[in-house]
């Protein structure tokens, strides 16, 4: 609370002042902007105190401010500054300090938030993959409250407000990033977005470890949403074609099939990794497996 001593007419007076601060937003996005605001008033009668000299000045965190750092308040007894976010997460405290009496402190939190996608019914993410039917619905949820900007391939970008749907086959490119109260983008993110018109469930295999002399095979389980023709293929750790096995199914539901051990000449495969992909015919994308063998 400074006092300031004033005189005029044979007499002195001091009045004093009260400070106040604060700052908006109080959560920022990693390169984001926060105003940090300042005012001075008389405690007497509580009127606006202008032309008083305001000091920022960052305390802790990784932030800088935009400008000079001190600053005169104006006929409303108010002053602001910027600051902004650097690279690194965490707390940031700014001092506001008006001559050496009074100091008051703000704090501003800066976050890396990435938002979650989250595939509708009969979707899924595998690897960082997003694989969805066309008339399958994908959201995008921010923990932390803040906006979500997003856009497909290289269409404009759209504020999310509710679950979208693509409705053109093929891979394309999901592009997001949260959006803070001051319109703020965090880092932008991009997903694979696999839209098919049928959809694979996680392939399973057991035994697994199998041994074809002791088990005689192992069984390769997987789920299908519709009837439809299945390409299974085996290939080596070397990315070498060892066993193809095509499969048609009338349902849909789980679907089994056997694996000897053997290649596609029926001789015994050696000891090692392999991989089975289980893929939709005609399309490119399938679901992975690794089945080990060993005698």
């Amino acid at each position: 609370m400074p006092f300031e001593s004033r005189k005029g007419d044979g007499q002195v007076r001091i009045t004093a002042y009260r400070l106040k601060a604060d700052v908006f937003p109080q959560v920022i996005l990693l390169g984001g902007t926060a105003t940090v605001m300042a005012q001075l008033s008389t405690i007497a009668d509580n009127m606006p105190y202008s032309n008083g000299l305001i000091e920022f000045s960052i305390v802790s965190g990784d932030a800088e401010l935009i400008g000079e750092n001190k600053v005169w308040t104006n006929s409303s007894g108010s002053t602001t500054i910027n600051l902004k976010a650097g690279t690194s997460t965490g707390m940031v405290t700014v001092q506001i300090k008006y001559r050496e009496y009074d100091i008051k402190t703000v704090h501003i939190r800066i976050v890396s938030n990435v938002p979650l996608i989250i595939p509708g019914k009969h979707g899924f993410i595998k690897h960082g993959e997003v694989i969805v039917k066309p008339i399958a619905p994908v959201s995008l949820v921010n923990e932390e409250g803040f906006g979500i900007r997003y856009r497909i391939d290289d269409g404009t970008w759209t504020t999310y407000t509710d679950p979208f749907s693509v409705g053109t086959y093929g891979v394309h490119t999901l592009y997001y990033a949260c959006m803070d109260e001051s319109g703020n983008l965090g880092p932008i993110m991009s997903s694979p977005l696999f839209v098919v018109s049928a959809l694979l469930g996680a392939v399973i295999n057991f035994p697994n470890p199998f041994s074809p002399d002791a088990d005689g095979f192992t069984t390769i389980e997987y789920h299908l949403d519709s009837p439809m023709d299945v390409e299974i293929q085996i290939y080596n750790l070397f990315g070498e074609l060892v066993r193809n096995m095509d499969q048609s199914s009338n349902v849909a539901g789980a679907q089994q099939v056997r694996w000897d051990g053997r290649n596609g000449y029926g001789d015994m495969v050696g000891n090692g990794g392999y991989v089975c992909v289980v893929r939709v015919k005609g399309q490119e994308k399938g679901m992975k497996r690794k089945i080990l063998v060993v005698k």
